[in-house]
């Protein structure tokens, strides 16, 4: 007999076989809870860092601005997302929304000038 477990995460509330599913689990528990976008938040981070310390000592890539911008939107979007999972406040998923508009349209107007 295979030794079970119950993920009591959030909506993931299954019985897994605890040998075959462990990925699985992993992560439905990581999307159910949110922490899913932790994770993709870290990994923006490092990009954004690595990203600006090539333009730095190379001179070659994206240049800070332009990057900045980007990033900023689609990290404001990411934040928002996080919000709702940590049900926080409707003004406080309002303001990440209205910051990543803010980025988006910067970018937008960056590139217009060329």
């Amino acid at each position: 007999m295979r030794a079970s477990f119950v993920c009591t995460a959030g909506p993931c509330r299954r019985h897994y076989p605890r040998s075959e599913n462990d990925v699985a689990h992993m992560l439905e528990n990581l999307i159910a809870t949110g922490r899913i976008v932790d994770i993709m938040i870290a990994f923006v981070l490092v990009e954004v860092v690595v990203l600006l310390l090539i333009h730095r000592y190379t001179g070659k890539g994206i240049a800070p601005l332009p990057l900045l911008l980007n990033i900023g939107a689609g990290g404001s979007l990411m934040l928002a997302l996080r919000a709702v999972f940590a049900d926080a406040a409707w003004w406080l998923v309002a303001a990440c929304l209205l910051a990543s508009l803010v980025f988006h349209v910067a970018d937008l107007a960056q590139r217009w000038r060329g």
